[in-house]
């Protein structure tokens, strides 16, 4: 199948014009192809693959826009949880569950200079293997389900002190810290469902 970015879809650049004062001009348009392009049928989804499909492509605006670009993540996130929590059809109700997982991204063995990826256990290969992980929270009720956030899991081996350092924190740490941020960004839930391994 042919992909071409040549428009928004009208729908998709209503929705993405909520974010438009987190940004810049420039940082607003890459932001408006970048969702768009994940929706894409591409054999693989990434910054080149998404850039091509432009008429008028620019891989090094689209790259430096999620890589270095000084935008607020945790502000355009928040932004999307008020939308969803304004809407009767996508809030959240006090009947669902949050859901608290890890999720393993899988890298070549020779990616050895990608940050905070290591031979760590992925739950999907259920087997060691070189990637990055983060931890997740997920809202789910009968009909409705949406991420909520999500806190990558930076090895203690990446710190000078280990696990002694003050900026490393366990996968259950984090899956903690998650669940404190549902409640503070109005979520509302009966339950939290996880792993077992969680209670260890």
């Amino acid at each position: 199948m042919l992909n071409v970015i040549s428009t928004i879809p009208p729908s998709l650049e209503k929705f993405l014009r909520e974010f438009k004062d987190l940004f810049i001009k420039p940082q607003f348009e890459n932001f408006k192809v970048y969702p768009f392009g994940l929706q894409l049928e591409l054999k693989r989804t990434n910054i080149q693959t998404i850039d091509e499909c432009r008429p008028q492509n620019n891989y090094d605006s689209l790259h430096h826009f999620l890589t270095t670009s000084p935008w607020d993540e945790e502000k355009v996130n928040n932004r999307r949880i008020e939308i969803i929590q304004k809407d009767n059809r996508t809030k959240s109700y006090p009947t669902a569950a949050l859901v608290i997982d890890d999720v393993a991204c899988k890298k070549s063995r020779s990616a050895t200079k990608i940050e905070a990826a290591k031979v760590q256990y992925s739950g999907s290969d259920k087997d060691l293997v070189n990637c990055n992980v983060a931890v997740t929270s997920h809202y789910v009720d009968e009909i409705r389900n949406f991420p909520v956030n999500l806190s990558p899991y930076i090895p203690a081996d990446e710190f000078e002190e280990g696990e002694d350092s003050p900026d490393f924190f366990t996968k259950i740490e984090l899956g903690e810290k998650l669940v404190l941020d549902a409640f503070e960004k109005g979520i509302q839930f009966r339950e939290i469902l996880f792993d077992n391994w969680y209670l260890c």
